[in-house]
């Protein structure tokens, strides 16, 4: 009877966190859209050469600028609020290509092993309190055949937009090992960060230099 009451408290605290995650993710796609359109519009966020000002302010940071970002990554994969895409974007935007991909990589690779250790460590309680009873069947069904969970695991990994957070989480709370789990995790998630990355910025810097400017100046004749 006891089992049965524990049991229910931890379902019920698992979707109180759940739903503060759910308006948290909430919270942070608006702001990361506020953030695309300050980008669009403003100046700020432009080269210094060109009058921006976020550059400057990174530079007088030092080396904290890097691992501030860097926590901000890894906060986002151990707790998905903030959309991971659009952290992965502004670290390419600020930091460029190179250094953009090994800022945004550490983060990535640092996070997602605590996700991987906080599933071990507190179970299914931990996973359940980021998904509903329905998804958390059904990744965990995956597991059942751990060869092919290996095969899966490293294919997602290597896809852009998917729940890589949550796939970490539910590998934790296999039997596969740490080793075998980084071996999966550093080829295949090294790929898909740095290819996501290009595909953003490639598809930002369209928007803002060709894109945008023709939707201004269409509004502007209309009205």
């Amino acid at each position: 009877m006891k089992q049965n009451e524990d049991s229910l408290t931890k379902r019920e605290v698992a979707e109180k966190y759940r739903k503060i995650v759910q308006i948290g993710a909430s919270v942070g796609l608006l702001i990361t859209i506020l953030l695309v359109w300050f980008i669009a519009t403003g100046t700020y966020f432009k080269p210094a050469s060109e009058g921006g000002m976020f550059e400057v302010h990174l530079r007088q940071l030092g080396v904290f600028g890097p691992i501030i970002f860097m926590i901000i990554q890894v906060i986002q994969v151990v707790l998905p609020i903030i959309p991971g895409g659009a952290v992965t974007l502004s670290g390419t935007v600020v930091f460029g290509y190179v250094w953009g991909f090994v800022y945004n990589y550490t983060g990535i690779f640092i996070g997602s092993m605590i996700a991987f250790h906080l599933a071990r460590r507190y179970g299914e309680f931990f996973v359940k309190c980021f998904i509903s009873d329905e998804s958390y069947d059904k990744y965990l069904g995956w597991t059942r055949n751990e060869k092919r969970f290996s095969w899966i695991l490293g294919i997602l990994f290597f896809l852009p937009a998917a729940p890589d957070d949550i796939l970490c989480m539910i590998a934790g709370l296999t039997t596969m090992s740490f080793k075998k789990f980084v071996l999966i995790f550093i080829p295949t998630k090294a790929v898909s960060t740095f290819v996501f990355a290009w595909l953003q910025q490639e598809v930002l810097t369209y928007f803002l230099n060709t894109l945008w400017p023709n939707i201004v100046d269409f509004w502007t004749h209309l009205f």
